[in-house]
């Protein structure tokens, strides 16, 4: 292999390993889909990926000889539908579908394609999400619509705060103070609301549930810089979206004369039977916040419904901690089938199962106890209990990828 072929397998590898990371893929998927990457390319590598630094060394043929990459790069998002796109370029590649030509433009262009769904549609599934998680929280109407209004305007002030880099550490504390600011006029003028109940569901798209799961998988994988570096990220946005809650809630209260900002009304007129639409409709709001292609929509529905399902009537049978464990369990086995049969990443089913088990928003219920000493809802689980349900959400991973295996590193 001539140096210039090497050094253009290289950049593309390198290229693509940054694509993915910002797509939100796990650090120790990325490492595994770039080592398989360079062995189909006929080079040799090894690879670093962290949250905030990626490194890659690459050699041909004399370990001694080799080629150092490092970039500084920002936390990813979540981009399913993305990460989809480039790992059916490398499987396309593989089964010379492509040229390693085709397969480089083609991710040229992948990068420069726009979201499946446009802002409208985006703003409807955050509007979606809050009302559905709302209705699931308190069960009242009042609380249900109240917040989707509000996720409906921190949406677009978010969209805002992202074209101005000066913002960029002040998004999770400008969304919630927000929040907590319109919320408080709201309650202000006699509508019967529930204002945690409100505030946590209008912002329960940023509650940072998932980072903290993945970083403990990470962690439990022994991939210990990288988990270690995204739970601590995670966990500062939790303080940060509390920070800006306390500030939101306090100004609402001196403003429209909120005196006691955590009185609840116990008003639960939403149906039992809505429990089961709600999760329906919280698959379809994350599979566009996520930018998953229409497609696999079904896929991502029967993952969530699975690992709902599991996880409720096993917590009925047992408790709490086996139900979450059984629940991701099962859609850990769900996943890695859904990946051999029919040649898809399994992160993208398996994300949008494991969403209803991740206790994002008992963490921040927990938080605001420990702060201020009063519990947003009876029966406050503890740290413990909270702990627990992580691990029980790792350990069922775990051991979903023991028994079942998936040939897709993605």
């Amino acid at each position: 292999m001539q140096k210039n072929e090497f050094n253009t397998k290289t950049k593309f590898v390198t290229k693509l390993g940054l694509s993915l990371h910002s797509c939100g893929a796990t650090s120790h998927r990325i490492e595994k889909h770039l080592s398989r990457l360079a062995k189909i390319l006929g080079i040799n590598g090894e690879f670093l990926i962290a949250p905030t630094c990626i490194t890659c060394v690459y050699w041909l043929n004399d370990p001694a000889e080799q080629t150092i990459i490092i970039k500084r790069v920002k936390p990813g998002g979540a981009n399913l539908g993305l990460l989809e796109h480039l790992d059916s370029l490398v499987e396309q590649f593989h089964s010379h579908k492509l040229s390693f030509q085709q397969m480089s433009h083609a991710l040229e262009q992948a990068l420069s394609l726009p979201k499946f769904y446009s802002p409208f549609i985006d703003a409807i599934s955050w509007m979606t999400a809050s009302f559905f998680f709302s209705a699931l929280l308190s069960r009242s109407s009042y609380d249900a619509f109240a917040a989707s209004f509000v996720s409906l305007i921190i949406f677009f002030l978010l969209n805002f705060c992202a074209k101005r880099e000066r913002f960029d550490n002040l998004t999770e504390i400008i969304a919630t103070s927000s929040a907590g600011i319109i919320i408080s006029i709201i309650a202000s003028i006699g509508i019967p609301i529930n204002i945690p109940f409100c505030l946590l569901s209008s912002i329960i798209v940023l509650v940072p549930g998932l980072s903290i799961t993945v970083a403990l998988s990470e962690i439990a994988n022994r991939d210990l810089l990288s988990g270690t570096s995204r739970f601590v990220d995670a966990i500062m946005a939790l303080f940060k979206l509390y920070l800006g809650a306390i500030i939101g809630v306090g100004i609402g209260s001196l403003l429209f004369n909120n005196t006691d900002a955590n009185t609840l009304h116990n008003i639960q007129n939403l149906p039992t039977w809505i429990i089961l639409p709600a999760v329906i409709m919280l698959t379809t709001a994350i599979t566009v916040a996520f930018n998953i292609h229409p497609k696999f929509i079904f896929w991502c529905l029967l993952s969530s419904l699975i690992a709902f399902l599991v996880s409720h009537y096993s917590t009925m049978m047992f408790n709490q901690t086996t139900g979450i464990l059984l629940g991701a369990f099962a859609a850990g086995i769900y996943a890695n089938i859904f990946a051999n049969t029919l040649n898809y990443p399994a992160s993208m089913v398996l994300t949008t199962g494991i969403i209803f088990l991740v206790p994002g928003s008992k963490t921040y219920i927990i938080l605001n106890a420990w702060i201020t000493g009063e519990q947003i809802v009876a029966d406050t689980p503890n740290a413990t209990q909270a702990f627990l349900i992580f691990i029980s959400l790792v350990g069922g991973l775990l051991l979903s990828n023991a028994i079942v295996s998936t040939r897709k590193s993605l």
